[in-house]
């Protein structure tokens, strides 16, 4: 029975802004059957980050912080062209 992807121990991720970051989540995110997966982001709100559904990076330079310092909460949905899964929150903190 095919199971779907996971992404498992994403850690709160804290970045200040005007300085660049990279996070790859190639590490976190699986799928137990093996298939390979497509890994898509939620809007991101934070100016200035970007995610690459190619290489699976989260990266960019923040131009400000969002939300009045709380950290974005930012989803991810997992596909491997027969099921679908979700990464839970994942919580990228921006500082001035």
């Amino acid at each position: 029975m095919n199971q779907p992807p996971v992404c498992t121990g994403l850690p709160t991720i804290c970045v200040y802004v005007g300085t660049y970051f990279l996070y790859d989540l190639t590490s976190y995110c699986s799928d137990p059957d093996g298939h390979d997966i497509t890994i898509t982001a939620t809007a991101i709100m934070t100016p200035g980050v970007t995610f690459n559904p190619t290489t699976n990076e989260l990266f960019g330079t923040p131009t400000a912080v969002y939300n009045t310092g709380l950290p974005e909460v930012i989803d991810f949905t997992l596909t491997d062209n027969y099921m679908t899964g979700t990464s839970g929150p994942f919580k990228l903190s921006i500082k001035s």
